[in-house]
């Protein structure tokens, strides 16, 4: 019995080495696949990582400092759209020869010897399990030509594929085939942009240096701050204090927060105890706070725009003199409300005893617009003259209507009283007033053009008055004249733009008597003379108009407070604005074969604009007519119940969302961001660019959720509210309507094609800015200060990344 009990243990103990040895094969096997898995994964993340920095690859696959057009692993030439090509063909930019289209790549590549690889490169830690059994790593990245997905904005298709060759083995060589969309990470796609730090329940707010901080409350459980989109902070994010006491609560990040900086605590580099450990697994179980759902990711570098843009950084471009009188000149063409407050200055050039030479300016963005008018009539309310006013040498039409009177004046019937003479002055030409009928002296108005460098300026007439050696004494006399002092008094009407055929477009105001001004002479013994000017030499005020026949004062003079007035005044020296508006007006020359048609010339793709960030953001043409154009320093409130407009407001001082606000849909450029005390739910949908967040308390307890416009929700909220799903005309548009063709359909018609459109976000994408992929410009002077030339790069600067399909067993 013993002996058969030993061989039966002895066959059990065998069997028992049998089944552990095939155990540990497998586990073995189980563990290689694993490792080979995660090397695989590893590699091909940190790929996808240098196209989204848009690195310069070394052959051993690091980033290159040294990186331009010419570079053959610069992962951006993978990217380049047709559009991008030929802005680099127009802009000079240094390239590989001609063709241009060799200056996109198909694809780029490298393999990488294992044994080559030190201990400070970065693959070596994510190779190093395999780094015994394998020989080198290929890398292959390549524009995804087979692609079935169609192409209908700026996405890429790609192919990334990773090799791994074994030593020995070649059935153990591993192969990563991934396909994947490239397509530019907009500014719209985040729902908030900070310029600098943002501290979580710690630090301090201090506008002057972008941080922003958020306060730790209790809230109940639907209530609180919620990020439902991405958020960029521009600086480091500053998790609350390792002493704080309590989980932060009321603020939640649900999708990723994208750094400039680093993650820090105590403002320190935040740094885990345990990698994984309990506490620490996930960032949504970390101590002291809760609300990081999507996790981290970090820009290689600061977005230098917001330094400039909010003045974080000094040396930016504050003022822009030249291409704001650029745009101000080209838009005060065709839109009234912008001349509105412009005024017919009159300034004095010389004066003598019986002679005058004065300047009628409209200001520095208006012009004196020639009207067509018969006749050049002249009316007189002096009984029995034919002619009052007489033309002669004219060139051109009026641009003005003038009216003089003559305060006892003596009419041929010998009665004494006030009279006046109504007449038109052109461009250039002589008019000669009769007071009393052509066969007395007359009173000769001689008007001529600025010409600035041989250049006729249509913003300014001279007017040259001689009395000549007249006694105007029986014409103009005190004798018998109840009504005023002699003198000789002239009011004009200047023709700007908002005339049309004499007639004044705009609506009767206050505007209307800006454009009239006039002046007043005198009898002083024989001669007639100016009135007299104030200290800065111009006319004292004489803004005159009529009431029954009479001359009275209006209570209009010239306004030199206003801020429009302040930036459209005459210059102190004549300026050529003839010239100016050669270059400000200027198109490109058809029949240059570089000339790429565009509303902008191409810049160089190694320019750097971002000193002319707050300049560039600066866009919105309804802040046109503010002091800085373009900056809104009275600030916006937003304070309506069902608000259904998508607002698009940049660059402005403060906006302010009010208590009964509870949707508000648009981008913003603004210095401070408020949410204001409310006891309702706020929603916010879209994109704010700010340097200082306020929020009240009480509007952390009645809940924000806050999201960019492609979140999946906002889209059915949008088209909810009726900001979505409206066409031009703003009619309605059924967004779904079972009958509409499904996008994908290859023949789809233009009217399903249109209701797509306006059901979907992207057509809120209205504000080009909003387009870029980092408040750094995209688009700027090229020669600051001088230049009225706005030139842009189409250089997409940050990308992201969506892997579509992966092959080869991994």
């Amino acid at each position: 019995m013993a002996i058969i009990g030993g061989i039966v243990v002895s066959i059990m103990f065998f069997a028992s080495i049998a089944y552990i040895e095939t155990q540990a094969k497998s586990m073995s096997s189980v563990s290689n696949k694993s490792d080979r898995r995660i090397v695989m994964d590893g590699l091909y993340a940190y790929t996808v990582n240098a196209i989204k920095q848009s690195w310069c690859l070394s052959s051993t696959w690091v980033e290159e400092m040294n990186c331009d057009l010419n570079h053959p692993r610069y992962t951006q030439r993978l990217l380049l759209s047709d559009e991008a090509l030929l802005f680099i063909r127009n802009s000079g930019s240094a390239r590989p020869p001609d063709p241009i289209t060799n200056t996109r790549l198909a694809s780029i590549g490298t393999t990488v010897q294992l044994k080559d690889l030190t201990e400070s490169h970065p693959l070596y830690s994510i190779i190093q399990p395999l780094r015994n059994d394998y020989e080198s790593v290929q890398f292959t990245v390549e524009r995804d030509a087979a692609a079935i997905s169609a192409v209908r904005g700026r996405e890429v298709p790609i192919k990334i594929t990773v090799f791994l060759k074994h030593k020995s083995d070649s059935s153990l060589n591993q192969t990563l085939v991934s396909k994947n969309i490239v397509y530019p990470r907009e500014l719209s796609y985040f729902g908030l942009v900070l310029s600098n730090n943002l501290y979580l329940a710690s630090g301090t707010n201090d506008a002057s240096k972008g941080w922003v901080r958020l306060e730790s409350l209790s809230v109940t459980a639907n209530a609180g701050l919620r990020f439902e989109s991405p958020v960029y902070v521009n600086g480091d994010l500053n998790l609350p204090g390792s002493n704080s006491g309590s989980t932060m609560s009321n603020v939640i990040f649900v999708d990723k927060v994208v750094l400039g900086g680093q993650v820090k605590m105590d403002d320190k580099p935040y740094m885990v105890k345990t990698a994984g450990g309990e506490g620490y697994m996930y960032n949504y179980s970390m101590p002291n706070f809760a609300g990081i759902m999507g996790g981290f990711e970090r820009d290689p570098e600061r977005d230098k725009g917001l330094d400039y843009l909010f003045n974080i950084v000094a040396g930016g471009e504050a003022s822009f003199d030249a291409q704001k009188l650029c745009r101000e000149r080209l838009m005060s063409s065709y839109d009234l409300t912008l001349t509105d407050a412009a005024q017919l200055w009159v300034n004095p050039a010389s004066s003598g005893s019986n002679t005058a030479t004065i300047k009628y300016n409209l200001g520095n963005i208006d012009n004196f617009i020639e009207q067509n008018i018969d006749g050049y009539q002249s009316l007189t309310t002096v009984s029995g003259i034919d002619s009052a006013a007489q033309f002669s040498n004219v060139v051109g039409t009026p641009v003005m209507k003038a009216r003089v009177y003559y305060n006892g004046l003596k009419t041929p019937d010998g009665k004494r009283g006030a009279h006046s003479t109504e007449f038109y002055i052109p461009r250039q030409g002589t008019v000669t007033l009769y007071p009393t009928g052509t066969s007395n002296p007359g009173i000769k108005i001689t008007a001529t053009p600025l010409v600035v460098g041989g250049r006729t300026q249509y913003n300014q007439v001279n007017l040259d008055f001689n009395f000549g050696n007249i006694d105007i004494a029986p014409y103009i006399a005190a004798s018998g004249n109840t009504n005023s002092a002699p003198s000789v008094k002239f009011v004009f009407e200047a023709y700007d733009y908002g005339y049309l055929n004499g007639n004044n477009l705009r609506t009767p105001g206050l505007t209307f008597y800006r454009k009239l001004n006039g002046v007043t002479f005198v009898k002083s013994g024989s001669a007639m003379v100016l009135s007299s000017m104030d200290s800065d030499n111009s006319i004292s005020y004489n803004n005159w108009v009529t009431n029954s026949g009479l001359l009275t004062s209006t209570s209009y003079p010239y306004d030199t407070s206003d801020d429009y007035v302040k930036r459209h005044k005459p210059s102190p020296t004549d300026q050529n604005l003839a010239a100016f508006d050669d270059q400000c007006f200027a198109t490109p020359d058809p029949t240059d074969p570089n000339t790429d048609k565009g509303a902008f010339p191409a810049a160089t793709w190694d320019t750097k604009f971002e000193t002319q960030a707050r300049n560039a953001w600066s866009f919105d043409t309804d802040f046109a007519n503010f002091p800085t154009p373009g900056y809104n320093n009275n600030g916006m409130a937003y304070n309506i119940p069902n608000d259904t407009e998508f607002h698009i407001d940049s660059l402005v001082s403060t906006c302010t969302v009010g208590p009964a606000q509870t949707l508000l849909a648009g981008m913003f450029t603004c210095e401070k961001f408020v949410i204001q005390a409310r006891t309702t739910p706020l929603r916010i949908i879209g994109t704010v660019i700010t340097n200082q967040l306020q929020i009240d308390p009480k509007a952390y307890q009645a809940g924000i959720r806050w999201s960019s416009i492609y979140h999946p929700q906002a889209v059915q909220e949008l088209i909810n509210a009726g900001i979505l799903g409206r066409d031009k005309a703003n009619n309605p548009v059924n967004c779904k309507d079972p009958n509409l063709a499904p996008l994908w359909q290859s023949n789809i018609g233009i009217k399903d094609r249109y209701a797509h459109y306006v059901c979907n976000p992207v057509s809120l994408r209205r504000a080009d800015p909003f387009k870029w992929s980092t408040v750094d410009p995209d688009c700027g002077l090229q020669t600051v200060k001088t230049s009225t030339s706005v030139k842009c790069k189409k250089q997409v600067k940050r990308f992201l990344i969506k892997e579509v399909s992966r092959g080869k067993g991994l």
